[in-house]
């Protein structure tokens, strides 16, 4: 991607390479990479390459490009703590320079840590007075922030009014926080997010073990640290202090900062038709410019328009809206020609600006343009995927099916209300002369008969399970499935098309009349083949049970024969059970 006549990166499939300028890096390019969701939003872009800055004062050399306020160098090797060497840093606690040393400042962002460390030693403290009230014009001069300097810099006019808005009356670390029987000398920070508003700030304080009386052996030193990290992008700012309210001698050496980069560079957060969260998300400073976000599209910024380029058209996600009319409007008459994603932009994506697409299946499974082939001549229509079927056979023959069946079908025996019934009608029809009554005289005369009026093996070994309570959940064998799907499917037997999800994938659930007639269906119920957005066969699962249901859910001999079969059927044990594939 080239910007201002020049390549500022080259993009990947995983990510995109950028230019590495930076001293002392091992190669003139960097990989970064993009973590995207199920749309291809890039939500995080991030770094291979690790970053550890360290700085260092051991008071030795004469100047330090690392630390403003490199002063005060003592000699007194007693308070030394660099192998070899000679130099301290002393904080006497005066008005003028004894009250803040080393100091760094540091841009920051969210993921950063920072680690900071000094080694101090002191003195017994005086009896004179320190005068603390300039501990704010201290700090300033330290940081060198400027009152009239750019606003928003980390040393500018925004920066001096937000440290004299927290130091302005004087030492923050109150009477609380500190141990009163050692020196007010501490390790220190302050972090202020982006805008300069507070957002923490700490301390360790120097601890009598670090008492020095100047005797052989000298008193170790004190080890003081403090790690910060960083939530949000902004400046932190670290410095030693001494602010006990008498002179005190505190020595500091061998400071040192080391700064841990996060690999983050960005994180975009988005609303649902992609206009980016401003107040949710982070670039890092001095970050070449990533572009790419919703749906991995370039985020155009000429004019501040605001509009992602898709290929075909630019979108506009500050309205969900396309900015032309769909090249492929023909396909989609059922939608506006600019809608995004079918109005449903958490599950669709439209690649190119020209069609939508699903990340869940295919985009027309909910988007209602085209059918599904479920081969044996027949197509699922996508007009409408819950509620009543609308089966297509061939290409001529609309065929639509209705749970409930017609109240004509009722017998006029019903009694008032519908909800009257002759069992002694019934059971009339299970003959004690019936010549096959012998073939499972186990089953009792009502088992029995019904048993023989199923037509193959399978139903009656389902019906024997069922009517003795032996069956346990069992999955279907592949052959037994495919003989299922092969009936249903031949035969239109649909009832309801409704999407959901089998063992995790998405697919749509087509309720069937599964072992025999329409009506022999409607006595026992449905079962439910799944298939996958191309058509596929892919499960099924079944309740084998004879539940009654209201009158005129089912027509009246079949609402009977459910109630008698599961009236006796108690006193058999009879059990339902579940039936699955796979």
């Amino acid at each position: 991607m080239y910007e201002a006549g020049a390549i500022a990166f080259v993009t990947h499939e995983e990510g995109r390479i950028v230019a590495d300028v930076s001293v002392g890096a091992p190669r003139p390019w960097e990989y970064q990479y993009f973590l995207k969701d199920h749309l291809g939003n890039v939500r995080v872009t991030f770094s291979e390459k690790k970053m550890v800055t360290p700085y260092s004062a051991t008071m030795e050399p004469s100047t330090n490009a690392d630390f403003s306020n490199y002063t005060n160098r003592s000699v007194v090797t007693a308070f030394n703590h660099t192998p070899s060497g000679t130099y301290s840093q002393l904080l006497n606690g005066g008005a003028t320079t004894g009250q803040i040393g080393l100091a760094r400042s540091l841009a920051v962002n969210g993921g950063d840590i920072v680690d900071l460390e000094v080694y101090a030693k002191y003195t017994a403290p005086s009896g004179t007075s320190a005068n603390l009230t300039g501990i704010f014009s201290a700090l300033a001069s330290a940081f060198a922030l400027n009152s009239a300097g750019p606003a928003g810099t980390i040393d500018g006019v925004t920066a001096y009014n937000a440290f004299s808005g927290v130091y302005g009356s004087g030492p923050i670390i109150g009477s609380s926080s500190w141990d009163p029987s050692a020196p007010k000398a501490y390790l220190n920070y302050i972090l202020f997010d982006a805008n300069f508003t507070l957002v923490d700030f700490g301390f360790n304080q120097v601890t009598t073990s670090s008492a020095e009386d100047m005797t052989p052996p000298y008193t170790p030193h004190d080890y003081l640290n403090l790690k910060v990290k960083v939530k949000q992008a902004g400046y932190l700012y670290v410095y030693v202090s001494n602010e006990n309210p008498t002179l005190t001698d505190v020595y500091f050496d061998d400071m040192k900062i080391t700064h841990h980069a996060s690999a983050v560079q960005q994180i975009n957060n988005y609303y649902a038709f992609g206009l980016q969260q401003g107040s949710n998300g982070f670039a890092k400073q001095g970050l070449v410019n990533q572009p790419l976000g919703y749906n991995g599209k370039e985020q155009q910024d000429e004019l501040d328009l605001g509009w992602a380029d898709y290929g075909a058209r630019m979108y506009q996600s500050d309205i969900g809206r396309w900015g032309v009319v769909d090249p492929l409007a023909d396909k989609s008459r059922r939608w506006s020609v600019y809608t995004y994603g079918f109005d449903n932009p958490v599950r669709f994506i439209d690649p190119d600006g020209m069609d939508g697409e699903s990340t869940t299946g295919s985009a027309e499974s909910s988007a209602g343009n085209d059918d599904i082939d479920i081969g044996y001549g027949q197509t699922l229509s996508r007009k409408n995927f819950s509620g009543a079927v609308d089966v297509v056979v061939g290409t001529n023959t609309s065929i639509t099916q209705n749970k409930n069946a017609s109240s004509s079908n009722k017998n006029s025996n019903e009694g008032t209300g519908g909800s009257q019934w002759d069992k002694s009608e019934f059971e009339s029809g299970f003959s004690k002369d019936d010549p096959q009554q012998s073939e499972r005289p186990d089953l009792g005369r009502v088992g029995n008969s019904y048993r023989l009026g199923l037509s193959t093996d399978f139903q009656k070994s389902l019906f024997e399970q069922y009517w003795l309570g032996s069956a346990k959940n069992f999955e279907l064998l592949k052959s037994q499935f495919d003989d299922i799907v092969t009936t249903a499917f031949s035969q239109g037997r649909f009832r309801t098309i409704n999407e959901t999800t089998l063992n995790g994938q998405n697919v749509i659930g087509v309720t069937i009349g599964f072992y025999g007639s329409e009506e022999y269906a409607r006595a026992l119920g449905t079962a439910t083949i799944y298939i996958d957005y191309q058509g596929n066969p892919v499960g099924f699962r079944d309740d084998y049970d004879f539940n009654p249901l209201p009158w005129g859910e089912r027509s009246y001999p079949n609402e009977v024969l459910t109630r008698i079969i599961n009236s006796d059927g108690q006193a058999w044990g009879a059990k339902s059970f579940q039936i699955t594939y796979p």
